[in-house]
């Protein structure tokens, strides 16, 4: 009986694993049609890169090129460029001694040297000597133009070759390479006012500090009541504009905030914010 009912057990093994190895085998063909009768696949198409414009202007290697040839007066060449700008008189002083940068060039013309970026530069809105670095050269070149992509520098001499290339536009990335920040500024300054001017100052200094502050937009008009003064009002001012200028704002006024409070004068130079 024992016997019977193993072989019994046995069959019913082995046809439930033909019935497995049947549904399988059906399943694979099935499966294997299925993946024949699919659709084929797309092929997709590269993407469209719109041609991107090379910017204007030398490049890097270019520029170094052109560097190489200043001769060794280029940078007096430069500065006799910045001082023909603001209208300089040359007899009253020589470009040599200018390019010094005193603090006062002579009395009613001052000098500084700073360091700063193009927002800085642009919010001067005034030609500025910047001084570059070009692989083992340093030249200087005076900054004439500052627009979205570009700038445009005279380097106060054209090269042997080409009459017209003292002044020459470059991408602000290539600036970039060879500026390190920088610059000389120039601005007219009265004569006889104080180094600096700060709160409870009055008379002159105060009155031209008003004056100043006036010719920024941004300011309503101050009512004057009594001799001119420094008082807390304009001395809130006096920090929006060192605030706007990149300057620490302590509310006094030294030479870079003289500078900045300038910037603003109709008597000067203008730096160009486009390129031609």
């Amino acid at each position: 009986v024992n016997h019977a009912a193993d072989e019994a057990i046995g069959k019913n093994r082995r046809r439930r694993t033909r019935y497995v190895l049947a549904a399988a085998l059906v399943a694979a063909l099935g499966f294997t049609a299925l993946w024949a009768a699919r659709e084929p696949p797309v092929a997709l198409a590269p993407p469209v890169v719109d041609d991107v414009p090379a910017p204007r202007g030398l490049s890097a290697a270019e520029l170094a090129t052109r560097v190489a040839a200043l001769p060794e007066a280029a940078p007096l060449a430069a500065w006799t460029q910045l001082l023909a700008l603001w209208q300089v008189d040359p007899q009253r002083l020589t470009v040599r001694d200018a390019a010094a940068c005193p603090a006062d060039i002579y009395a009613g013309l001052s000098c500084l040297r700073l360091s700063g970026n193009l927002a800085k530069l642009r919010a001067l809105g005034r030609p500025v000597m910047l001084q570059l670095h070009v692989g083992d050269r340093h030249p200087l070149a005076v900054l004439r133009g500052l627009g979205e992509t570009t700038a445009r520098i005279d380097f106060g001499v054209p090269s042997p070759d080409d009459p017209t290339s003292a002044v020459v536009e470059i991408p602000l990335v290539v600036l970039d390479q060879v500026w390190l920040g920088e610059f000389y500024a120039l601005w007219k300054s009265p004569e006889g006012l104080p180094e600096t001017i700060r709160r409870g100052d009055v008379g002159a200094p105060a009155a031209w500090l008003r004056e100043r502050l006036a010719r920024f937009e941004a300011f309503a008009p101050i009512e004057l009541v009594g001799p001119p003064m420094v008082d807390s009002q304009l001395e809130a001012r006096v920090r929006t504009v060192q605030s706007r200028f990149g300057l620490s704002p302590d509310g006094i006024v030294g030479p870079e905030t003289e500078l900045a409070l300038t910037s603003r004068d109709p008597d000067g130079p203008v730096l160009a914010r486009e390129a031609p």
